[in-house]
């Protein structure tokens, strides 16, 4: 088969040409035919059939590996990367809510300072108007007193009697007037006093709120953090699960492909040698001289002088049976190293 070796010579070169990895077939059994000319060469093409064809599916399978492999590590890369801007979004983000809290804080603490400033602003001014308010009424009742006296001076009525009673009315009236600016300034007062109870509670109460709202942002964007850690695990298994599952399956394949083709040049193989005996019921196969059933010098004791018969070179010691050689060609019975393989696996 000159032409067929060739072929086969020229696409070895190729696919190592192509940096393709040698394609063997380990622990398969070859096809171990009679000599070329006793039987139908198509049985043999058959073989390099399947052969060819068992190597494409390795070759085939490497590359969809590979193939896998890489699609694996940029799907773990692009997952990687996804996770990497979802945390940095969320740190981010809390970034931004302490600073937001932080500003809101600030600014509520200005405003809270503003109002107590203006309203010690203003009981000062009311402690300052009482105290005037006072100081003119005093003013003016002295003043009236003052008048009252000259009047009696200038009627000579400046007696005891009439300068007691005068300064009496006068004095009632005072008391009068000033219970009436007492009155105003404790009002005054109390309102201040109860406007900056109100300010302090409000504040309280605005701060509170801050710092609950940012609580609740934080305990957000931690859920979020622990949720993307929880997604990017289960992403990582199921990848890692999907390349475990085709590489088991691409070996199962392998292993199935192996099995045929090692049965399929078993049976080829007898029934080439069926057909050689077919064609030639006393044809005598060569037996190789370390073979099982060999003999010493590489004559049979059968064939006397050691005449040589058909596919027989010179020195090439024969046999008179067909037997031992197919013995040697083929499968042993199957070995099963699990509970559910029925057949051997390559």
């Amino acid at each position: 088969m000159p032409r067929a070796s060739s072929l086969t010579k020229k696409a070895a070169d190729n696919r190592k040409k192509n940096g393709a990895r040698s394609t063997n077939l380990p622990n398969l059994p070859q096809f171990n035919g009679p000599p070329p000319g006793s039987f139908d060469p198509g049985l043999e093409a058959q073989v390099r059939a399947a052969e060819r064809g068992l190597i494409d599916l390795i070759e085939k399978t490497r590359l969809e590996g590979r193939r896998e492999s890489k699609d694996t590590r940029e799907a773990r890369q692009l997952l990687e990367r996804k996770v990497r801007q979802g945390k940095a979004d969320i740190a981010r983000s809390r970034g931004y809510a302490i600073e937001d809290a932080g500003n809101q804080r600030g600014q509520l603490q200005t405003s809270f300072k503003r109002d107590l400033e203006d309203l010690a602003i203003a009981k000062q001014r009311g402690t300052e108007d009482y105290e005037k308010a006072l100081t003119d009424m005093q003013h003016r009742y002295a003043q009236k007193a003052a008048e009252q006296s000259q009047g009696q001076v200038a009627t000579g009525t400046d007696d005891a009697g009439t300068t007691t009673a005068a300064a009496a009315v006068r004095g009632a009236n005072q008391a009068y007037d000033k219970s009436g600016v007492d009155t105003i300034h404790t009002r005054r007062e109390e309102d201040l006093a109860q406007q900056e109870q109100r300010d302090r509670e409000d504040f309280a109460t605005q701060s509170g709120l801050i710092d609950q709202g940012l609580n609740r942002d934080l305990t957000g964007y931690g859920i979020q953090d622990f949720r993307l850690g929880k997604e990017q695990e289960s992403q990582r298994h199921r990848l890692a699960l999907g390349i475990a599952r085709a590489h088991l399956d691409r070996q199962t394949s392998l292993s199935h492909a192996k099995r045929e083709y090692g049965i399929y040049a078993t049976d080829v193989a007898q029934q080439a040698y069926y057909q050689a005996h077919q064609l030639n019921p006393h044809i005598l196969f060569p037996t190789p001289a370390g073979a099982a059933g060999g003999h010493p010098g590489g004559i049979h004791p059968a064939v006397g002088g050691g005449r040589p018969l058909i596919g027989v070179g010179p020195g090439t010691p024969l046999h008179p049976a067909a037997k031992p050689l197919i013995r040697t060609v083929g499968l042993h019975p199957a070995v099963s190293y699990g509970r559910r393989r029925a057949y051997t696996r390559y």
